[in-house]
């Protein structure tokens, strides 16, 4: 690659991580109070012919991977380093560095787009591969990482030890859950054609598996 094309890399590379300044935000404000909208583009996008197809905004795994930054950026402002990446005691001894740790939290929190996707396509009785898997994973990504993204923040928050930042950290933690849920009922619903109580099953029973299965593994790193 000669100076032209690599002075072209960096241009490109400078106007993406620019950009996420601007849809990053945007993202999660439709996420928020779009999310119907946002997780049929998510499950659409992949299908479609075009080579970018998350122009007006950011590709549903980018977005769970950036919310984990800023969700990490949070805990390094208000209490700190974290424990994990000091720690050399069995398995989070891997987890060496703030970068690993965001993957490792990306990781995890990537259980409940994937839990949710393969609940759907169990109960529609369609056979579970990497085609198959791929549009619902990407449309829960979206969901995912704004309840990630404040429900992290608000742990944070109970740790602060401030009686103020204890109550904040549990009223984001309850709505951000509340919220999940509720775009989970509405989702099964939708895609199931079935009854909300029904559906409130479904979002029960794939959150429960995503919470155990999330519980069990963080456990490793603690």
């Amino acid at each position: 690659m000669g100076i032209l094309g690599l002075l072209r890399s960096l241009d490109e590379l400078l106007y993406e991580l620019v950009s996420w300044l601007l849809f990053f935000p945007l993202t999660l404000w439709r996420s928020l109070f779009r999310p119907a909208r946002m997780m049929n583009h998510g499950a659409a996008a992949p299908a479609r012919s075009e080579t970018q197809p998350y122009l007006d905004g950011l590709s549903p795994p980018l977005f769970l991977f950036l919310a984990m930054v800023v969700a990490h950026a949070a805990e390094l402002i208000l209490v700190g380093p974290s424990e994990i990446v000091r720690s050399t005691r069995g398995v989070s001894a891997l987890v060496d560095s703030d970068t690993s740790l965001v993957m490792m939290r990306a990781l995890l929190f990537s259980v409940f787009p994937l839990t949710m996707a393969t609940w759907l396509l169990v109960r529609k009785a369609i056979v579970v591969d990497r085609d198959t898997l791929r549009p619902p994973f990407f449309a829960q990504c979206y969901a995912a990482a704004a309840f990630a993204l404040f429900f992290s923040v608000g742990w944070t928050m109970l740790r602060t030890g401030a009686d103020s930042g204890a109550l904040t950290g549990l009223v984001l933690i309850s709505v951000s859950l509340i919220w999940y849920c509720i775009v989970q009922i509405r989702w099964f619903a939708r895609h199931l054609g079935q009854s909300v109580l029904r559906s409130l099953a479904d979002a029960t029973g794939a959150m429960v598996l995503s919470s155990v299965i999330v519980f069990v593994v963080g456990s490793l790193f603690t």
